[in-house]
């Protein structure tokens, strides 16, 4: 079987196996299979973006010194709690604006 997908203006062609395309449909009947590769690659692209992320945040980390980490662990404990008195607020604000 054949899919095409078009992004951008560009076109690809997955020969795919006849029992991948058949469990395809039969989960998802109602989604074209054009559709369905595309929300998958796209998945797939996302993960890898943030493994990838996580690598050089863990290759970042390891280069810094036990004071550059312990600033930058008080950094995202302010965030953290800033984050928290924020949320708390707009909260505040909700439950006011609804009485």
């Amino acid at each position: 079987m054949q899919a095409s997908t078009a992004m951008n203006k560009q076109s690809i062609v997955l020969n795919l196996p006849a029992q991948i395309v058949k469990d395809a449909e039969t989960l998802f009947p109602r989604l074209d299979l054009n559709a369905l590769t595309v929300m998958l690659l796209e998945k797939y692209l996302r993960h890898q973006k943030r493994k990838l992320l996580a690598q050089q945040y863990q290759q970042y980390y390891q280069t810094l010194t036990d004071d550059d980490r312990a600033e930058e662990k008080q950094t995202l404990a302010d965030f953290i709690a800033l984050e928290n008195e924020v949320n708390a607020f707009i909260e505040g604000e909700e439950t006011n604006g609804s009485s």
